[in-house]
């Protein structure tokens, strides 16, 4: 390896090096708590071909009016909260909405240093239940009281092999249940959900409700902006990837049809995913607002919803996962629904190929062993380097060759200027005299584009 081979990695890592203390936040920047830059007023769809199968009602209406006859007893409850904490979460549950009232990521820290909180707590929590009734109301069981044996406050510690299974009862006036069963299990960042209906076919209508995750995922770095223009929803339907990306003012909806598997949400490094166990998902609602914030930052937030029929059996159930964790490709290909498809990894047929097999395992083995992830990408920068030299040598060859025979060609040019055919038939006969491929130069560098892309 020559003086200038060494040079150019020196000025790799000092870029590198550089770069990453330009793009850290600054202390005097931050003014602004990070649950300060999370609020977004949810905006409502106008097209009524668009709309959401279940729009909020008008809050003048008393409860009487809101919930009907079934749901009325439901308003009023005791409110229990239970927390959770495993290796990889903190979390807590409410009996009011038998909301996930909080998601902390124990091994991940935002730009203020503290856990990763991905739920919006602020609103109560999220991942409810929408339906409407026979006697035509419009129900989110987020407002209403569920009930449980379990004493509140209990703090339940699961290991890497055990699970915890927590049972919430939302009662209908009428004798009809529905009954809602989270299993958290020690070693994932998902739990398993069981819905199950009981004499619920009077009182549900239209055969449908829909599993929701109404606010999106907080976010968890300083620039909002950047966060924003990775935030996305998906759904994965007809064996197909759907998405939305709300980049302007306006509200973004996709309203899906068909048998749908699961659907999903992310920010820059963290998703959420409701996946159906037995992919009998009806369709899928998306909907994402864009909300400007202050100090020129930006907020995106996704509102999903896995549509699910009801058949009006006596005893109907339904089965999901529940993914709330860090965008780790590993993490999410091992629940084996093509979930890996919300992290971009370039086109399908050359490039992601290359991320998935060689860079990402490459660059998971060096952070193995190397705890900080600036030396990590400084020694990746170098490991591409040197597997692309024999392709840049190659290519610097190449080029060579053609500057030294470039005072030829240009005497050729002056010679047969007046006869092009002439002038092209001299000038291929000096490649082949001096072994000059002309387009040697630019073909390994064209080799080397799709691995530097990955």
């Amino acid at each position: 390896m020559d003086r200038n081979n060494v040079i150019g990695f020196i000025l790799i890592g000092l870029v590198l090096i550089v770069w990453m203390w330009y793009n850290s936040p600054k202390p005097n920047d931050i003014k602004k708590s990070h649950a300060d830059t999370t609020v977004v007023k949810k905006e409502t769809a106008t097209s009524s071909e668009e709309k959401k199968i279940l729009e909020p009602e008008p809050k003048s209406l008393s409860p009487q009016e809101k919930y009907g006859k079934y749901f009325i007893g439901a308003v009023a409850g005791q409110e229990k909260i239970f927390t959770i904490e495993t290796d990889f979460y903190k979390a807590e549950v409410t009996t009011k909405g038998g909301l996930i009232r909080k998601w902390e990521l124990k091994k991940y820290k935002s730009w203020d240093k503290v856990p990763v909180q991905l739920v919006d707590f602020a609103k109560g929590g999220d991942f409810s239940l929408l339906f409407n009734t026979t006697d035509g109301k419009q129900i989110n069981t987020r407002d209403l009281y569920f009930e449980t044996n379990y004493q509140p406050w209990n703090k339940i510690e699961l290991q890497k092999d055990s699970t915890y299974r927590l049972v919430l009862r939302l009662k209908a006036d009428g004798g009809g249940y529905i009954e809602k069963i989270l299993v958290f299990k020690g070693g994932q960042y998902s739990i398993d959900v069981d819905y199950k209906f009981s004499q619920m076919e009077p009182i549900i209508g239209n055969f449908e409700y829909q599993v929701t995750w109404e606010n999106g995922l907080r976010y968890a770095e300083h620039n909002s902006v950047d966060e924003s223009q990775s935030a996305k929803a998906y759904a994965y339907s007809g064996g197909e990837l759907a998405d939305i990306d709300a980049s302007s003012d306006e509200p973004v909806i996709n309203n899906i049809s068909g048998t749908t598997q699961w659907v999903a949400t992310r920010n820059k490094y963290f998703g959420v995913a409701i996946i159906s166990k037995d992919g009998k998902g009806d369709g899928a609602y998306m909907e994402g607002t864009h909300k400007k914030m202050p100090n020129h930052g930006m907020k995106e937030t996704y509102n999903i919803a896995m549509k699910m029929p009801f058949r009006g059996t006596q005893d109907a159930a339904a089965s999901f996962t529940l993914f709330l964790g860090p965008l780790e490709f590993g993490v999410v290909k091992s629940y084996n629904v093509g979930l890996d498809q919300i992290m971009s990894l370039g086109a399908a047929w050359i490039i992601r190929p290359i991320s998935e097999y060689f860079m990402i395992p490459l660059f998971e083995f060096l952070k193995s062993f190397i705890p900080n992830y600036g030396v990590v990408i400084i020694i990746f920068s170098i490991i591409i380097k040197l597997l692309l030299y024999p392709l840049t040598k190659s290519s610097m060859k190449s080029m060579q060759k053609m500057q030294q025979l470039q005072p030829i060609i240009e005497e050729v040019k002056t010679k047969h200027k007046e006869d092009p055919q002439k002038m092209n038939q001299a000038v291929m006969r000096l490649y082949k005299e001096y072994g000059v491929n002309p387009a040697g130069g630019c073909l390994p560098m064209l080799l080397q584009l799709p691995i530097l892309y990955a």
